[in-house]
């Protein structure tokens, strides 16, 4: 017969109320989260089928590209400045230089400069639909990926400076490293990585087809997902650090908290996934997680859903802070102010101003495109790009 109390068996009265606060614990992982509603600003409409990331200038200013073909700006309380229209799909985020220009690429197979007051200073014609986020080099060279299976670099007055042949379309937007090199996926399977000149420095067989965009982390390593679903890290030498099975494909692209924990949506979850490959913890969103989630500045993630859902989530365990339900839909990657409002763009023609934190994440790549300018440049010296 058992002893209460006995050797090697917990006494009873430790034993209840140890039950007690796991069934506890139960309920409130299945209990709603709060309310996050509060946390709303504002929600403007623009313009429609919106697949692209917000672009957040030094003044505050939002930056928007809509499948209706405009490029679009709102002041910080929301109000529109101004836009611009090509009467083409815009699928490539807005990027902005560091005297304020806003560059994008559209389905005119165009890449457009635009002056912060909306006037176009110039176009670049690429051979097909330049879906890539333009990328920023420290010396103002514009990089894009585009379908007609090259890679451009431009000069910042829109001349060529120089173009490289993959084998396959390119739809990854670029990463730019601390020592310049390029880097990008094609359809081709292959993760390429480029010299300033365009030169080739090293080819990855990735295997699957690779649409998300890649994440750089502060000790070089670069992260990115291919269709096949798999999560790959790659040292900087091109040699493979790992490779993590997801299970799903996602067009989720990768990115990074200040401990160098990796975030992405896989299917109906949210995967953190430690440096070394391990997974951290998984959370569930009821609905597909197209977009890029966002790390906000006290380490918390932003994540959005196609279907109404965002949550903010603890990065210890993905417990939810708080979840916000909303009748949009969310596929274009979430953007953090330096300020901490979380700039989300709804496929349903609306801009979503939501408090999340006082400022965006530290780490070296906390939400697409690196920083809220999308300069896709990993963050160094104390998160600056």
């Amino acid at each position: 017969m058992l002893k209460r109390g006995g050797k090697g068996m917990p006494s009873f009265k430790y034993l209840i109320p140890a039950i007690a606060g796991l069934w506890l614990a139960a309920m409130a992982a299945l209990a709603d989260p709060p309310d996050g509603s509060s946390n709303i600003l504002w929600m403007v409409t623009a313009g429609a089928d919106i697949s692209s990331a917000p672009a957040v200038d030094a003044h505050g200013i939002i930056y928007v590209s809509t499948g209706d073909g405009r490029v679009q700006a709102f002041d910080p309380d929301g109000k529109l400045r101004w836009e611009f229209s090509t009467g083409t799909e815009f699928v490539s985020s807005p990027s902005i230089g560091t005297d304020g220009t806003i560059y994008a690429g559209c389905r005119n197979r165009r890449v457009y400069a635009l002056s912060p007051g909306g006037k176009v200073k110039w176009a670049f014609l690429a051979g097909a639909w330049v879906d890539s986020t333009p990328a920023l080099g420290v010396d103002g060279t514009i990089y894009f990926g585009c379908w007609d299976k090259r890679f451009y670099a431009l000069n910042p007055d829109g001349s060529k400076k120089w173009e490289f042949r993959a084998s396959a379309e390119i739809a990854s937007s670029p990463a730019i490293g601390s020592d310049n090199t390029i880097y990008f996926g094609s359809m081709d399977g292959n993760f390429y990585a480029l010299n300033p000149d365009g030169t080739k420095r090293w080819v990855y067989a990735a295997e699957g087809s690779i649409i998300s965009s890649p994440a750089i982390g502060s000790d070089g390593v670069i992260y990115f997902t291919s269709v096949d679903g798999k999560l790959h890290a790659v040292n900087p030498d091109g040699s493979r650090r790992w490779v993590l099975p997801t299970g799903g494909t996602t067009s989720s692209s990768p990115v990074l908290g200040a401990d160098g924990t990796i975030y992405l949506g896989v299917n109906y979850h949210c995967w953190a996934v430690n440096p070394d490959g391990d997974k951290k913890w998984e959370t569930f969103m009821s609905f597909m997680i197209e977009p890029t989630p966002a790390v906000a500045g006290s380490g918390n993630i932003v994540i959005p859903s196609v279907n109404h859902l965002v949550a903010l989530a603890s990065p210890a365990d993905g417990v939810w802070r708080w979840g916000l339900n909303t009748d949009q839909v969310f596929r274009a990657p979430v953007t953090i102010s330096p300020d901490g409002v979380a700039y989300l763009n709804s496929y349903y023609s609306r801009l979503l101003a939501v408090k999340v934190d006082t400022a965006a994440g530290s780490g070296p790549w906390p939400m697409f495109g690196a920083d809220p300018r999308h300069t896709c440049r990993v963050h160094v010296a104390q998160g600056k790009p």
